[in-house]
């Protein structure tokens, strides 16, 4: 004779969820959705810090133009290109 074991029905498996416990939930959701926005982020400014390094590798590499760089900024010309008022000695 085999014995029956009673199963208890989806009502009664209805779980109470103490309130402090729900911030809990609450807040480790806003937490992983902020996790993933900055890994997002970083992936982002990662591909542009290599973007930056690409322009900047390739502009060392050529040969057949002066860069300088005057406080914020950035200048670069040909080599047939003569400025004898631009403050050359600032430059890199």
């Amino acid at each position: 004779m085999s014995t029956m074991t009673n199963r208890p029905t989806d009502a009664e498996e209805i779980k109470t969820v103490l309130w402090e416990d729900q911030q809990q939930i609450n807040l480790f959701g806003r937490l992983n959705t902020r996790m993933h926005e900055l890994q997002s982020e970083i992936k982002y400014l990662s591909n542009q810090i290599q973007n930056v390094d690409d322009a900047e590798q390739e502009i060392y590499l050529t040969e057949d133009i002066k860069f300088c760089v005057v406080g914020v900024v950035f200048y670069f010309f040909t080599t047939n290109i003569f400025f004898v008022d631009f403050p050359w000695e600032k430059c890199l």
